[in-house]
């Protein structure tokens, strides 16, 4: 579907997707050499690709500093805490529920 919607000119900038879709590589790459933007959900045990190596979601959040994220708000008891933020596809960055 995004595939055709690309191939078909519509001005997508980026995409969403669920676990489903955020643990398939494969789409990630395709999206990436189509520069198209995104933002995939992951389950915190799957390894993903970093400067320094693979590593899990959930330590790379834990090791982030504190001056790293941006609170922001999703409605109410719906905040999340976000770093680098995604101006390009070839920006990465990172959301994530805060524990409190």
């Amino acid at each position: 579907m995004i595939e055709r919607a690309i191939t078909a000119s519509l001005p997508a900038k980026w995409v969403t997707a669920d676990e489903a879709y955020g643990q398939d590589s494969k789409f990630r790459t395709w999206l990436q050499q189509h520069r198209v933007g995104y933002v995939l959900a992951v389950p915190r045990n799957q390894r993903l690709p970093t400067t320094a190596g693979n590593s899990r979601p959930d330590v790379l959040a834990a090791n982030a500093p504190a001056l790293a994220w941006k609170r922001r708000s999703c409605g109410t008891h719906a905040d999340l805490a976000v770093t680098a933020a995604h101006a390009t596809p070839r920006q990465k960055g990172a959301l994530a529920r805060p524990a409190d």
